[in-house]
């Protein structure tokens, strides 16, 4: 397995192209339905610096990927901030891979500077990952549809 990080613009076709596929996969679906990504908002923060891929791909292509926005703490300026938008592994592929992925983009935004990662999840199979990986709720997200 090769693992990359990439400017999120170089995965956007691939992305594009399967998220009707990840978002058929999801345990618990958005109740919005299939996302509809503000690509203008991607490629602008993408080119700024701000929107990472993490890839993990093999012989026969990207076997998974997870997307970070890196961004400034609006209230501490001098906390950067890592907010993962979406994981996706390849089904077949689902299981250490997972973990490892997880693993190596906590690594890269720790690298590029991160002094916190954020997942916002709503399936409790990776809740459990995540709680495996040392993370730990920190907020509560509170919504309201309208």
């Amino acid at each position: 397995m090769i693992f990359k990080t990439v400017p999120f613009h170089e995965t956007a076709a691939y992305i594009a192209k399967n998220i009707n596929r990840f978002y058929d996969g999801m345990a618990d679906a958005n109740p919005y339905g299939a996302p509809n990504i503000d690509w203008n908002f991607a490629f602008q923060a993408s080119a700024a610096g701000q929107l990472w891929s993490v890839v993990a791909a093999d012989d026969d292509g990207i076997a998974g990927i997870s997307i970070w926005q890196l961004t400034e703490n609006p209230r501490h300026k001098h906390i950067l901030e890592a907010s993962c938008f979406g994981v996706f592994v390849e089904p077949r592929k689902r299981g250490k891979l997972s973990i490892t992925l997880m693993q190596r983009a906590e690594d890269v935004m720790k690298d590029m500077g991160a002094h916190e990662i954020t997942y916002v999840v709503s399936n409790p199979k990776i809740e459990k990952i995540l709680s495996r990986s040392g993370y730990a709720p920190s907020y509560r997200v509170w919504s309201k549809r309208i």
